[in-house]
């Protein structure tokens, strides 16, 4: 008899793999930025020991975020950027998937200029809390 999943619950493959892509897209594209990522957790294990990643679907563990550090000194390039037509929910969930307490809005046709703005996740707080928000009409 299997355990009981001990996370958010177990994980088909596909879920897995979305993950663990995302991971390589965010690594390579570090790669050719010059950020130096480390991956830490859940996938940094499956990543390094691929011949044991699947005792963690098999023990019911999901992923559910994708953990990573990188040096200070590289802190200039690891800026996450959003496209000012994008929505609260689409800036919010960049925030939830990188962790980030800033996102810069950048003019997307000429995005190495001075960015148009900064949201931040207070301002993502804030408009949860409005009553005519879309987090408050799921009540």
């Amino acid at each position: 008899m299997s355990p009981a999943p001990i996370s958010i619950g177990a994980q088909d493959h596909t879920a897995r793999a979305k993950f663990e892509n995302e991971v390589k897209r965010i690594i390579e594209t570090g790669n050719r930025a010059g950020v130096l990522w480390r991956l830490l957790g859940s996938l940094a294990f499956h990543e390094h020991c691929p011949q044991m990643g699947y005792l963690q679907a098999e023990l019911g563990r999901a992923y559910t975020d994708i953990d990573r550090a990188a040096y200070q000194s590289q802190a200039k390039e690891i800026k996450l950027k959003i496209h000012p037509t994008a929505s609260r929910r689409e800036a919010a969930n960049l925030m939830i998937q990188h962790h980030p307490h800033r996102l810069v809005v950048i003019d997307p046709v000429q995005p190495e200029t001075i960015p148009l703005g900064v949201i931040s996740s207070y301002d993502i707080v804030a408009e949860m809390a409005r009553a005519d928000s879309v987090w408050q009409q799921g009540k």
